[in-house]
């Protein structure tokens, strides 16, 4: 066989060979590239807005936020249900007559006449309520003593009663009554008092640490502090 027709041959197989290993690689896509949404995105990609401008996240990746999962009324309830302190305590009022009451501990000194009742009011102030126990004894405190001067023939409203508030470990009583009812043979304010004390009201409070305030006004009525402690149970 001459020389032309092997290199013939050989061209032929050559080409076979070439053309077998091109058809085996993967053809180069022809189309239109497929556009990568949100959904399929890396997590590390910024999302797109409807804007087409990527949102950008300020918290690092891989930490997840240390802010509590606090909502507005978790928030409520929680400042709701606080015990009162001294910084947040409910005020008792202070009635003509008994201003003194309400002044600061700087203007108050333990040799003053009105130290032992002003230390009295601030520590019942600083406390909360026993809300049970405060709302009933104060009913029954002030029903008391409209029934007692009602007994006596007398008007409900010759004893006022500004201020009658119980807290957790006593009360506070705040009363204006007139002179001429605390003499001999007359009916006030510690009378009525202290028929309820020794009655129905017996079991509430600590009889040996009441303590009264007497003062006289210049309308020529009295005006009466009484500090009540609860008993211990």
């Amino acid at each position: 066989m001459s020389k032309p027709i092997y290199w013939a041959i050989g061209a032929g197989v050559l080409l076979a060979v070439v053309w077998v290993v091109t058809s085996n690689q993967d053809p180069e896509p022809t189309g239109p590239v497929s556009e990568v949404t949100a959904e399929q995105a890396p997590a590390s990609l910024p999302r797109s807005s409807d804007d087409g401008k990527p949102e950008v996240s300020t918290q690092p990746r891989g930490k997840p936020s240390s802010a509590p999962d606090v909502t507005p009324s978790a928030a409520a309830a929680a400042t709701a249900t606080a015990p009162p302190t001294a910084g947040n305590a409910i005020p008792i009022d202070v009635s003509p007559g008994f201003e003194y009451l309400s002044k600061p501990a700087a203007e108050m000194k333990d040799t003053s006449s009105n130290w032992g009742p002003w230390r009295r009011h601030q520590k019942l102030e600083s406390e909360p309520r026993d809300e049970a126990w405060s709302q009933r004894v104060e009913a029954a405190l002030r029903n008391g003593i409209q029934a007692a001067l009602t007994a006596k023939g007398l008007d409900t409203q010759r004893i006022e009663l500004p201020v009658v508030e119980c807290r957790t470990t006593g009360c506070e009583i705040q009363a204006i009554g007139y002179a001429q009812d605390s003499m001999n043979g007359g009916f006030d304010f510690q009378d009525a008092l202290g028929g309820l004390l020794r009655g129905p009201l017996g079991n509430e409070f600590n009889l040996d640490e009441t303590s009264n305030v007497l003062v006289s006004r210049p309308d020529d009525r009295k005006t009466f502090l009484t500090h009540l402690l609860r008993k211990e149970t």
